[in-house]
């Protein structure tokens, strides 16, 4: 059985994790090298076409819808996060006072994406399309992986550390790029990228300990659910997914996420072979 997630100050988090860094001289500052020139400016060009109807926001984005999730937490310093799954079923955890700025479908060609603020990024698989995330003085860009973001403009500051797989990071200043490997932080400073290798972070630890969905259908919550819980919640009826839920977690025991779920969509729970399983009354 998996030990509970405990709650944890993502600040304090990093901040202990730079100092240590520090302190071992992991920190090496690397040089910046010049590349081709890219179109970072691409996602600006939207922002000055903002309408805001009924709650929601919407851009001009080649004909399609664009979204901008904002986070704002109502209790402050409460370390919730909101739990958002995109077309391609990317998966991102926003935390209070981020931004996130997304298409309602994705370009055949790659899927692109803005934010500010702290969050932590899944990205599906696919080598073909990459998923591409514009900050306000970084691009990133990774095919497929694990990584959490930290870019705040008003601090002009920007910090990421990646969990599975390779991040790719391009300072939009200079065009000074860096590959950033699982175990692997980047903190960018005055225009050049500090590096340094970490173990022993988990950032599911840090992004769900306490999660908010919004209109999520349960099909795509229990996946991720299921990973940092202590057991398997399964639905006997497929058709008990495509329920859609407004719901908070502050407790990743699957039984009391079970419990929670079966409350709000009036359904009931057993638990077999240390399985739960959710079904119709």
């Amino acid at each position: 059985m998996k030990e509970k997630n405990k709650i944890v100050d993502v600040d304090r988090a990093w901040e202990a994790l730079h100092v240590r860094l520090q302190n071992d001289g992991l920190m090496n500052i690397r040089k910046p090298r010049l590349t081709r020139k890219r179109r970072y400016m691409q996602f600006a060009a939207l922002f000055g076409g903002i309408v805001v109807v009924c709650g929601a926001i919407f851009l001009s984005w080649d004909s399609e819808e664009v979204f901008e999730l904002s986070f704002a937490s109502e209790n402050a310093g409460e370390n919730m996060t909101l739990v958002s799954t995109l077309a391609d079923g990317s998966t991102v955890y926003l935390t209070d006072g981020g931004t996130l700025t997304y298409p309602g479908s994705f370009e055949k060609n790659k899927r692109e994406v803005s934010m500010t603020g702290d969050a932590l990024f899944e990205v599906v698989s696919n080598p073909r399309r990459p998923f591409i995330i514009e900050t306000p003085n970084v691009v990133i860009e990774v095919t497929g992986t694990v990584f959490n973001v930290r870019s705040f403009p008003s601090r002009e500051a920007f910090e990421l550390y990646v969990q599975e797989g390779t991040v790719e990071v391009v300072c939009k200043a200079n065009e000074a790029r860096m590959a950033v490997q699982a175990g692997e932080m980047v903190r960018l400073q005055a225009g050049e990228w500090q590096k340094g290798t970490a173990s022993g972070v988990d950032l599911y630890a840090l992004y769900t300990a306490k999660m908010r969905f919004k209109d999520e259908f349960l099909s795509v919550m229990l996946p991720i659910l299921n990973r940092i819980g202590d057991r398997p919640i399964v639905l006997r009826d497929p058709e008990i997914g495509e329920r859609k839920m407004t719901v908070a977690f502050s407790d990743n025991d699957s039984e009391v996420m079970a419990e929670l779920i079966c409350a709000a969509l009036n359904l009931r729970q057993t638990i077999k072979q240390d399985t739960i399983y959710i079904f119709k009354p």
